[in-house]
C-alpha cells in the first residue's frame, strides 16, 4: 500500500517562529460519502443497504454513548474510541470555571490491524504546497 504524501513549508509554534522548515502532510484526496461506504459494505456481505446503515448508525450511537459514560470502546483489533476534552488553563484551581472547556474530541487509537497494515506501507511524495516550488526543498 503507498501512502501519498505532500511538501509544505512551516514554522515550529515551539521555536524561533521566523525559522521556516519544510516537512511532509499526508495528501487527502477526496470525502467518501457515507451513502457509498453504506452500499460498499452491503456488496461486500450479504446485508441490505437499509440493514448496514442501520448497524452503522447504531454502532457510532453506542460508541458515543460510552464514551461519553467516560469508557474506553475497544473494537478487537481495528482499535478503540476514547474522549476527550479542548480546555482552557488556568494559573490556580481556585480560578477553574466551567467556561474554560471548550469542546469535546471523539479520537480512534488505532490497533494492531491497522498498524500492520501502515508498517508495511510505502510512502509516496506526491508534490508540493501551492506555496512552494521544488527548488525550495532541493
Amino acid at each position: 500500500m503507498a501512502i501519498n504524501y505532500f511538501i509544505t513549508r512551516g514554522v515550529n509554534p515551539k521555536k524561533d517562529k521566523t525559522l521556516k522548515y519544510y516537512l511532509a502532510r499526508f495528501r487527502q484526496k477526496e470525502v467518501v460519502p457515507y451513502d457509498k461506504v453504506v452500499s460498499d459494505i452491503s456488496e461486500q456481505c450479504s446485508a441490505a443497504p437499509a440493514d448496514v446503515e442501520a448497524i452503522v448508525r447504531a454502532f457510532f450511537e453506542n460508541v458515543v454513548g460510552e464514551v461519553c459514560g467516560g469508557r474506553i470502546v475497544r473494537v478487537g483489533r481495528l482499535g478503540s474510541f476514547r474522549m476527550t476534552l479542548r480546555t482552557g488553563m488556568v494559573a490556580a484551581e481556585s480560578d477553574w470555571k466551567t467556561t474554560e472547556v471548550k469542546g469535546a474530541n471523539l479520537v480512534f487509537d488505532p490497533g494492531q490491524l491497522l498498524e500492520q497494515e501502515l508498517l508495511g506501507a510505502d510512502y509516496q511524495a506526491d508534490g508540493y504546497a501551492s506555496t512552494i516550488t521544488k527548488e525550495e526543498i532541493e
